[in-house]
C-alpha cells in the first residue's frame, strides 16, 4: 500500500504488530504483520526521561520487558537495554527472550517501514507528547501515512489545532457525538472533525457494530475500524456489514477474508 493508503478501500491493521505471535510493539511483531498481509499497522507512543517517543503501550517496563517502574522515569539508553522479548510467552516457551529484541523509537519505526501507514495512539496526556509527534512526523515526511488517536480528548485537541495536516481518530467526546447524531439522525448537520472512527464492536453494553451505526459513520462521510478482532468469523461478519477496517493480532488469519472481500 503506498503513503496515504491508509484513506481508500477495506484495511487490516496490525494490532501492536501483533500481541500474540510475537512480543508486542516490537520489530518481530510488525513484521508478523505485514508478512502475514497486514496493510497498516497499530503502535502506541510513549515519552521517555529525555522527551523520546518510545513505542510501547504501558506506562511501566514491567508486564513487557525486564525492567521496572514507569517508562517516562528512564532515558532512551536505558530503555534500550531492556530486553523487549523477555516475557513473551507461547505455548508455554517464551522464544523471544534473550533474542536482543528491544524497544523502539516511533523514528526508528518511521524509517523501518517508510512506505507502511501506521496508526499511533499517543498514551501521554502531556504537551511534550504532542510536541514530540509533530516533531518526528515532520522529520521523517511522514504526515500523508499517519493517523494520531488518543484516549484523551484534550491531547486530540491539541492535534487538530496544530493543524499539520495529520488525519485523526475519534476520541471519548468524538465517539459521544456520533451516538446522539445516530440516534437523533442529523447527519445532514453533523460534520464530525475525526477522519475515522476505531473502535470496539460493544462498549458498556452498547453495541457499535450494527450496519445502521455503520451507515451513520459512513453518511457523516468518515470511516470505521474495528478492534480487536482476532476471530475471521467475527470479522468477516463486520466486513460484510460495511467496515472498513479490522485491527487485529492475527493478520495470518485474517488477511485472507480482505482477498475474498475484494474478490466479490
Amino acid at each position: 500500500m503506498t503513503p496515504g493508503g491508509i484513506l481508500r478501500g477495506k484495511i487490516l491493521l496490525g494490532h501492536r504488530g501483533t500481541c500474540i505471535m510475537a512480543p508486542e510493539n516490537t520489530i518481530p511483531a510488525f513484521d508478523f504483520a505485514l508478512r502475514h498481509g497486514a496493510h497498516a499497522l497499530e503502535t502506541d507512543v510513549r515519552l521517555s526521561r529525555d522527551g523520546h517517543l518510545i513505542v510501547t503501550h504501558d506506562d511501566t517496563l514491567d508486564r513487557t520487558t525486564n525492567g521496572r517502574g514507569l517508562i517516562i522515569e528512564h532515558t532512551l539508553a536505558a530503555l534500550q537495554t531492556l530486553d523487549a522479548g523477555f516475557h513473551h510467552t507461547i505455548d508455554d516457551r517464551q522464544p523471544f527472550r534473550g533474542q536482543g529484541i528491544c524497544l523502539i523509537t516511533l523514528g526508528q519505526m518511521l524509517e523501518r517501514y517508510p512506505q507502511i501507514p501506521i496508526n499511533i495512539d499517543i498514551k501521554d496526556d502531556l504537551p511534550e507528547a504532542a510536541e514530540a509527534i509533530f516533531a518526528v512526523l515532520q522529520e521523517h515526511e511522514a504526515l500523508d501515512r499517519i493517523v494520531l488517536a488518543s484516549f484523551h480528548d484534550r491531547m486530540l485537541s491539541v492535534v487538530r489545532r496544530k493543524n499539520i495536516g495529520a488525519l485523526t481518530s475519534a476520541g471519548v467526546s468524538d465517539m459521544k457525538a456520533m451516538m446522539l447524531c445516530h440516534l437523533m439522525r442529523r447527519h445532514k448537520h453533523f460534520a464530525p472533525e475525526p477522519d475515522f472512527y476505531q473502535i470496539p464492536p460493544w462498549h458498556k453494553g452498547i453495541p457499535l457494530a450494527s450496519a445502521g451505526f455503520i451507515r451513520s459513520i459512513h453518511r457523516c462521510g468518515r470511516r470505521v475500524h474495528y478492534w480487536t478482532i482476532n476471530n475471521p468469523a467475527q470479522a468477516a461478519r463486520l466486513l460484510r456489514r460495511g467496515a472498513d477496517g479490522i485491527v487485529s493480532d492475527r493478520a495470518d488469519l485474517i488477511a485472507p477474508l480482505f482477498h475474498e472481500h475484494r474478490a466479490q
